[in-house]
Formats: structure tokens, C-alpha cells, sequence
């Protein structure tokens, strides 16, 4: 009915971070002294129809493995949901990589390597991310090796055998091209897969190579068309210094047909990893 089952059970630190739709406390359990992170969410700013805090919920309950964010347990009032998830202290991939530039191919394979072992866990239960990116990968700490974590499954949802998904949606630098033809299709027997995410990955791991976007335009409609084409540009003065099994892993998750794009079991079996 109120948070007083919440401030019974945990010590509100700090804040860590803030977004449109919530905010995030560093907390303390108080019968185990363990730090947590609790994710509230503002349902009021949310439309009546979506449920993507929902969505989240029943993904996150449904996966444990060491490289998606831990959700220890949930509560909910009429205004507020409160997620206790696991306390991951190494900041966002993106700022490192934003700190950084580029990644030397050993650190970016620890890290696209933990991803796709993460991924592979997902999709073997049915479970499509659809807004894989930098932001949504914490890091453990600052080390050369963190452990990498999956966060932010609000788009996320459960795919069984025979159901189709084509609700346009992810983030723009890292959307699908198939994802993006729903927009134009008429034909109700277009959908995409879990190959979207394979898509994101590749993304993931040309920025960790090379410190930069393969798709990014201030012109929308020229970005998008590049991804329905998967026209990217491989700067000479960085992609001369990366090796040719890393430049073929790019290309076999950044390939626009779908059907033919790396899976993660694949991507896991490739030389490069």
C-alpha cells in the first residue's frame, strides 16, 4: 500500500541516476548489509496501454545469468513500481568508450564475447532484447576486464515458436534495417526475429573497435536508408590497424539479411572470439 515495506527493509544512499520515466537509488539491505540498486518507476508518466515496466519485470524474473543485471525483487504501489536489482558500479559502456576512443581487440572481445554469451542465454528462452546498445551494458568496474551487464529490458519481450513480432521499435543508431522496412510494409506477413539484436551487437562492436558509429547522420532519413543498405564507412586510418577476423565478424553481424546474419551461438564460434 506504501513504501514503509521498503524503507523497513533497505537504507535509500544516494542517487545515481536519472531518466525520463525513473530514477535510481544506491541502497542498503538492512538485514544483510548488501548494496543494491532500486529503479523506481513514475507509472503515471507512462500511456494507460504501455506496460513496458511490466515487461520488464517478467523478463528480468525469468533470466539469471552472470552478464544480465540480477532483479532481486519487486514492488509496487499504485503510483510507483520499485525494481531491487543488483548494484553495478563501473558506470555505462558508452562512457567509456565516449572516455577511451577505441578498444584494443582484446578488450573488446572480453566484452562482445560476455554480450553474446548474454545474448545466447536470451534467446535460447525466447527472449528478444530489441534496444541493445552502449547505454543499456554497465560495466563492473575500471578494469581492462570488467564484467559486463545487460540492463534496461523495457522493449524486451517473449518470443515463442509461431509468434511474430512487428512493432517498430529500438534505438536509432542501432535499429535493424528489417525492423525499419515494417515502417513502409503493408504486407501483414513481414515481421523480423531475434536477429535484430545480432544486429545491435554488430553495431556494439564496430564502435568498441574503432570509437566511432558505422551509422550516424544528422540527416534521420539518410541514417535509415544506410541501415536498409548497411552502407558504413571504414575509416582507413583506424580499420588499417584492426585484423581481419575482427573486420569479418563485423561484417557477418552487420549483414542486412536477416536470414543470413550471424546467431549468437555462431558469432560465439567465429575465430575472432
Amino acid at each position: 500500500k506504501d513504501v514503509t515495506t521498503i524503507t523497513d527493509a533497505y537504507e535509500v544512499l544516494e542517487k545515481i541516476g536519472t531518466g525520463g520515466f525513473s530514477t535510481v537509488a544506491r541502497a542498503r539491505e538492512k538485514a544483510t548489509g548488501r548494496d543494491v540498486a532500486i529503479k523506481v518507476v513514475d507509472k503515471s508518466k507512462y500511456a494507460p496501454t504501455d506496460r513496458s515496466f511490466d515487461r520488464e519485470v517478467e523478463v528480468l524474473s525469468e533470466i539469471r545469468h552472470v552478464n544480465v543485471v540480477e532483479l532481486y525483487a519487486t514492488y509496487v504501489t499504485d503510483r510507483n513500481v520499485f525494481m531491487i536489482c543488483e548494484l553495478v558500479q563501473g558506470g555505462e559502456l558508452l562512457e567509456r568508450v565516449s572516455r577511451v576512443g577505441s578498444f584494443a581487440e582484446d578488450e573488446a572481445r572480453s566484452v562482445i564475447a560476455q554480450v553474446l554469451h548474454a545474448v545466447a542465454h536470451m534467446h535460447a528462452r525466447d527472449i528478444v532484447h530489441r534496444d541493445l546498445k552502449l547505454e543499456n551494458i554497465l560495466l563492473s568496474d575500471d578494469g581492462d576486464r570488467p564484467t559486463v551487464k545487460l540492463i534496461d529490458f523495457g522493449l524486451a519481450r517473449f518470443k515463442p515458436e509461431g509468434q511474430t513480432m512487428r512493432t517498430v521499435c529500438g534505438s536509432p543508431l542501432y535499429i535493424a534495417p528489417e525492423i525499419l522496412e515494417l515502417e513502409t510494409s503493408k504486407d501483414e506477413n513481414e515481421f523480423y526475429s531475434p536477429a535484430c539484436d545480432m544486429w545491435s551487437v554488430g553495431v556494439i562492436l564496430f564502435a568498441l573497435l574503432s570509437g566511432y558509429s558505422p551509422f550516424d547522420h544528422e540527416d534521420e532519413s539518410v541514417l535509415y536508408q544506410n541501415i536498409r543498405d548497411g552502407i558504413y564507412h571504414l575509416e582507413p586510418g583506424v580499420w588499417d590497424f584492426i585484423s581481419n577476423p575482427a573486420k569479418s565478424l563485423v561484417a557477418g553481424l552487420l549483414e542486412t539479411d536477416a536470414n543470413e546474419r550471424l546467431s549468437a551461438e555462431q558469432a560465439l564460434a567465429h575465430e575472432w572470439i
